[in-house]
């Protein structure tokens, strides 16, 4: 009988220690998606247009975790623990860039190595970022570069550098969100806008004189 009851108090004990635990998780998480959380239909493609494959995006290593970043000067990162991306960006940012470049250009069928099934392609677009973030200054930032190579010669045609800024429109992480999504999208305009033969674009969003701030 005191065996039972001692098993008893020891499984109740166990019981109250896990709850205290789980009373301790981390509270207050916020998580962002970077792409638009909605579903729209697919427009019907031309098949006869050429096809521009995203063969790959690559992030500088601070960029490879949950959290989003804060540029503090010119040299400190600090990385959020309580706001965070749902998904990795190595999976969001080719797919936000690609639905961006869709939206850029209607004169080329877009495709995502890995994911879809890649008919014979005219371009292949390879992408790196060195930074996607805000700064305390106020200000979102995307840069890095991209490749694009004409896959039939085998040749490269394009291979720049990009660095684009914006002040923040408003304060806050969904802000921030927001407007490195609108980075993305520039960045679409500007590879499809210096492709050969393609029609130039132009749809950049007003940029605020004043800049707001992003709490570390």
């Amino acid at each position: 009988m005191n065996a039972r009851f001692a098993l008893l108090l020891w499984l109740l004990c166990l019981s109250a220690l896990l709850c205290a635990c789980a009373s301790k998780a981390p509270a207050g998480l916020s998580y962002y998606v970077l792409g638009e959380n909605t579903t729209t239909r697919a427009a019907p493609v031309d098949a006869s247009l050429p096809a521009l494959v995203l063969e790959s995006v690559t992030l500088a290593d601070y960029l490879q975790q949950s959290g989003l970043v804060l540029q503090q000067g010119e040299h400190q990162l600090q990385v959020s623990r309580s706001h965070l991306w749902a998904e990795g960006l190595e999976l969001a940012v080719p797919e936000v860039l690609l639905g961006a470049l869709r939206e850029a250009s209607p004169q080329y069928r877009y495709f995502l190595r890995g994911r879809d099934f890649v008919p014979e392609s005219r371009y292949g677009l390879r992408l790196h970022l060195a930074a996607f973030q805000a700064t305390d200054t106020g200000e979102v930032v995307a840069s890095g570069r991209y490749q694009v190579v004409e896959a039939a010669a085998g040749r490269e045609i394009l291979n720049h550098q990009f660095n684009l800024r914006e002040d923040l429109r408003a304060d806050g992480y969904p802000q921030v969100v927001r407007q490195l999504r609108e980075l993305l999208a520039q960045l679409a305009r500007s590879i499809v806008n210096d492709l050969p033969g393609s029609r130039p674009s132009s749809n950049d969003p007003p940029v605020s004189a004043e800049p707001a701030r992003v709490a570390p």
